[in-house]
């Protein structure tokens, strides 16, 4: 996953902001579920619940700013025509 978030910044698909969001929330994850001596509690989970919200919404926008781009480039070719 580290090669895919770092390639991901490299292509600036996402920002170094949202990749070490997720790379917290992948280690989390990691620790959550292989680690048996670590008890993980509810007031654990809700600051990742937030962080993981928080990342999505990130990419969301982005996604939906790239694509209101896109459509703008398209329009703006057309009225060239």
């Amino acid at each position: 996953l580290s090669q895919i978030i770092e390639r991901a910044k490299q292509n600036r698909y996402i920002n170094s902001t949202i990749a070490r969001r997720v790379g917290k929330i992948k280690i989390f994850g990691d620790t959550a579920a292989h680690s048996y001596r670590i008890t993980i509690r509810p007031e654990d989970v809700e600051p990742m619940i937030d962080l993981l919200r928080l990342t999505i919404e990130d990419l969301s926008l982005k996604k939906t700013r790239q694509k209101s781009e896109s459509q703008k480039t398209i329009e703006i070719r057309k009225k060239k025509r």
